[in-house]
């Protein structure tokens, strides 16, 4: 299992490990996400059971399945309630951690207004050097 900080709030990781489960209770998390749908993959346990455990050692959790495919408008509006709603610091989890990492962003994105992507827009159009050449 890999974890990282995207910021005081929230992480990402890569499937949870149930024996691991203690340490992230133990490191201050209060809410895991999941968003690997179960049966997804042979070797990763369904939802069901690392709830019980999470649930067990006081860790709120929430299942949110992004498929391969990508999120819908219903899995981002669901996401946007688990981070205004839920105890935090949350940790979220897929495979590899870049379907949590999307709705983090896509969640950011919006609740900024878009104001950040617009901004590195323009940073970018501003440098010369960055543009290719024809």
């Amino acid at each position: 299992m890999r974890i990282k900080r995207l910021n005081g709030m929230f992480t990402v990781a890569t499937q949870v490990d149930l024996a691991k489960i203690g340490k992230i209770a133990e490191t201050g998390y209060k809410t895991i996400v999941c968003n690997r749908p179960d049966g997804e993959g042979a070797d990763q346990p369904g939802f069901e059971e690392m709830s019980k455990i999470a649930r067990d050692l006081g860790l709120r959790t929430v299942y949110i399945p992004i498929a391969l495919t990508g999120a819908t408008e219903k899995d981002h509006a669901a996401f946007a309630r688990v981070i205004e709603d839920m105890p935090k610091p949350i940790l979220a989890y897929c495979r590899s951690g870049t379907r949590s990492a999307t709705l983090w962003s896509h969640w950011e994105q919006e609740a900024s207004g878009y104001h950040r992507a617009e901004h590195r827009v323009e940073t970018i159009a501003r440098e010369p050097w960055r543009r290719m050449s024809a």
